[in-house]
C-alpha cells in the first residue's frame, strides 16, 4: 500500500514558497460540591488526565487522516474509519479545549489571592511561558528534522527556519501559548481592579445562555478574517478564541461569585445534558444534507467561515456544545470522577507534561511505523495507546528525578526546602482541612 507523506498546510507553503495545566491544581471549598477535601481537587484532576489522554488519541487519529492539523500525516485510514474517526475528533473540538479553558478560569482566582500579582506573573511565564520558548526554539525543530531524515521530504534548512522564524510554531503548545495571554491579562485586569468579597450564588440559566450567544457571534464574526483551519503565528487557533476566552472568563466568574461551588440546579444540569448531544446530531446531521465531507478540510469549507449560513450554523452549534458540554464534564466527573489512588493522583500531576511530550513521542512512534505497510487503523491502534503511555510515563518520570534532585539538595544543603504545591495539598488533605476561600 502507497504512503503518502506531507506536513500540516504551513510547512508545505514554507516549502511551495522557497523551494497547534490547564488548571494549576488548586481548588476551593466554593468551587466543589463533594465533601471532603480530596473529593474537590481530584476530580478536576482526573477530568484533566482524561481530556488530555482524548487529545493524544485526536493528533494520533489525524496522523494517519482524521480531519486536523499534525506535522507528520500519513493519509492511510480507510474511508469509513476515516469518517467515523473525524466525526468524534470534531464533536471533541466542540467542547475539550473550552473544558480546560473553564476549569483554567476556575482555579485561577485562587492562585491570584494566595500568590500575589508579582509572584502569579512569575509563576505563569515560567509554567506557560518557558514551555512554550522550548517548543518553538527545540521541540518543534526536531520534530520536523525527525520527519525529513527519516521519510526524505523535500524541505531544507534553510527553508525551514525562515519559515519557523516567521509562524513561530509550537505544536500542540499554541493553546498554552493562549492560555498564557488570557492569564495575563486577568492578572493586569485584577491588579487594576482588586477582587471584592468572595460570594456564594447559584450558577443560572441566564450564565449559560449568555456565554452561548456570546460564543456564536464572536465566532462567526471572527471567521470571517481568520476561518477554521486558516494558519496563523504561533498556529494561534484564532478562530477558537471566542469559545476559550468566553469559557475562561466564565471560570474566572464562576471562581470568584461561587457559582459551581455547589451542583447546578436540576434543570440546568438537564439542559446541559440534553442540549449538547442533540445539537451536534443536529450539525453533522446539517453537514450530511450538505453534501460536505466530514473527512476533508476542503469538504467543509462553508462550515469554516464567511457569509454562508452553514457558518453561522457552525458557531451556533459550537457556543451551544462548548458551553454545555463543558459544564457537563465537570457535573460528571464532580459525581462519579473524584477517583483516588496513587495511579490516579501520578496521571494527574503528570498531564501536563505528557501534554507537552505528546509531539515527540507521538512523532517518534509514527516514524517507527511508516515503513510498514499496514493500514492506519492498525497503527493508529498501536500509536494511540502507546503515546498515551509513554508520554505519561515520561512525565512522571522527569517529575519524580526533579524531586529526588530537590531531595538531595536539601540534604546536601541542610536547609529546609519550600514545600511544593503536591505536598503541600497532601497535607492539607490528610490532615482534613477546607481549601482556602479567596480572601
Amino acid at each position: 500500500m502507497p504512503v503518502a507523506l506531507t506536513f500540516e498546510p504551513g510547512v508545505t507553503q514554507a516549502v511551495d514558497s522557497t523551494g497547534a495545566q490547564a488548571s494549576d491544581g488548586h481548588g476551593a471549598a466554593r468551587m466543589a460540591g463533594q465533601p471532603g477535601a480530596s473529593a474537590r481537587l481530584s476530580h478536576l484532576d482526573n477530568l484533566k488526565w482524561v481530556l488530555i489522554a482524548g487529545v493524544i488519541v485526536s493528533h494520533a487519529a489525524t496522523a494517519y487522516g482524521a480531519i486536523g492539523s499534525w506535522p507528520y500525516v500519513e493519509p492511510s485510514l480507510g474511508s469509513v474509519t476515516k469518517a467515523i474517526v473525524s466525526v468524534l475528533t470534531e464533536a471533541g473540538d466542540l467542547f475539550a479545549l473550552g473544558t480546560f479553558m473553564l476549569v483554567a478560569g476556575l482555579l485561577t482566582p485562587m492562585s491570584f489571592v494566595r500568590k500575589g500579582s508579582a509572584k502569579f506573573l512569575r509563576d505563569r511565564l515560567l509554567r506557560l511561558g518557558a514551555p512554550v520558548v522550548v517548543a518553538v526554539v527545540v521541540v518543534y525543530p526536531l520534530v520536523v528534522w525527525m520527519i525529513v531524515a527519516v521519510t526524505g521530504y523535500p524541505l531544507t534548512l534553510s527553508a525551514f527556519v525562515q519559515w519557523q522564524l516567521r509562524w513561530l510554531v509550537p505544536g500542540p503548545m499554541w493553546f498554552m501559548a493562549v492560555l498564557l495571554l488570557f492569564t495575563l491579562g486577568y492578572a493586569v485586569w485584577r491588579w487594576a481592579r482588586p477582587p471584592r468579597e468572595p460570594r456564594d450564588e447559584a450558577f443560572q440559566m441566564r450564565h449559560l445562555l449568555l456565554a452561548a450567544a456570546l460564543i456564536a457571534v464572536l465566532s462567526f464574526a471572527i471567521r470571517l478574517a481568520f476561518p477554521v483551519g486558516s494558519f496563523q503565528p504561533l498556529d494561534a487557533h484564532l478562530w477558537q478564541w471566542p469559545q476559550l476566552a468566553v469559557l475562561f472568563a466564565m471560570g474566572v466568574l464562576a471562581g470568584e461569585r461561587g457559582w459551581l461551588a455547589r451542583r447546578p440546579s436540576r434543570l440546568i444540569r438537564r439542559a446541559c445534558w440534553v442540549a449538547a448531544p442533540v445539537t451536534v446530531g443536529v450539525l453533522f446531521a446539517i453537514v450530511a444534507v450538505s453534501g460536505s465531507d466530514m473527512s476533508s478540510g476542503s469538504g467543509m469549507a462553508l462550515f469554516a467561515g464567511g457569509w454562508h449560513w452553514q457558518a453561522a450554523a457552525a458557531a451556533a452549534a459550537e457556543g451551544v456544545v462548548a458551553v454545555a458540554g463543558s459544564l457537563a464534564m465537570i457535573d460528571l466527573f464532580r459525581q462519579i470522577g473524584a477517583w483516588s489512588g496513587r495511579l490516579v493522583r501520578a496521571l494527574g500531576r503528570a498531564s501536563y507534561g505528557a501534554y507537552f511530550l505528546q509531539l515527540p513521542v507521538l512523532t517518534t512512534l509514527e516514524l517507527a511505523l511508516w515503513r510498514f505497510r499496514w493500514p492506519g487503523e492498525v497503527k493508529l491502534a498501536l500509536t494511540a495507546p502507546a503515546g498515551i503511555v509513554i508520554s505519561f510515563t515520561l512525565a512522571w518520570a522527569a517529575r519524580r528525578t526533579r524531586s529526588a534532585a530537590r531531595g538531595r539538595q536539601w540534604r546536601t544543603t541542610g536547609s529546609q526546602p519550600n514545600l511544593s504545591r503536591g505536598s503541600a495539598l497532601d497535607r492539607m488533605r490528610q490532615e482534613g482541612q477546607a481549601w482556602p476561600l479567596c480572601r
